[in-house]
């Protein structure tokens, strides 16, 4: 599978992150701007920890868009900005780093990942945002403004 790489990143490829993986502590209060809701009116709010992927993102952009209406504005939070690599099955240990395979976020608690205008009634809202975080890898709520 070939999968682009932007040319504004400044490794194409990087090791997973030994901090990052093991996003188990709780977000405390250095990044408060990230677990409010700035743009919209209903947010989808993670309460655990994880990696999240393009494809994830997308399936869960297109449950809401499809379930609230095309005419609603949505706003996406998070973007996938960190490559994750993967060594072919047969190969031996060493010899550097694999091929690129996808894209992820990684995502911590308290991150707002979705937003989206009260437009739309509100327990339309409310079920688009349940089925997306179905969508999703972690574990989400609903928060409101």
């Amino acid at each position: 599978m070939a999968l682009n790489i932007r040319k504004n990143i400044n490794f194409k490829k990087v090791h997973k992150k030994a901090h990052l993986t093991n996003l188990k502590t709780a977000f405390i209060n250095n990044k408060v701007a990230i677990s409010k809701i700035h743009y919209g009116d209903i947010g989808l709010k993670a309460i655990t920890s994880g990696f999240l992927t393009f494809k994830q993102i997308e399936a869960a952009r297109r449950t809401i868009s499809r379930l609230t209406g095309r005419n609603n504005k949505i706003w996406i939070r998070v973007y996938p900005d960190h490559i994750l690599t993967k060594k072919s099955k047969g190969s031996r240990m060493g010899k550097g780093v694999g091929s690129p395979s996808s894209w992820v976020i990684f995502v911590k608690t308290g991150t707002v990942i979705f937003e989206i205008n009260k437009m739309v009634i509100s327990k339309k809202a409310y079920l688009s945002l349940i089925s997306a975080s179905k969508k999703l890898s972690v574990k989400t709520k609903i928060i409101y403004r």
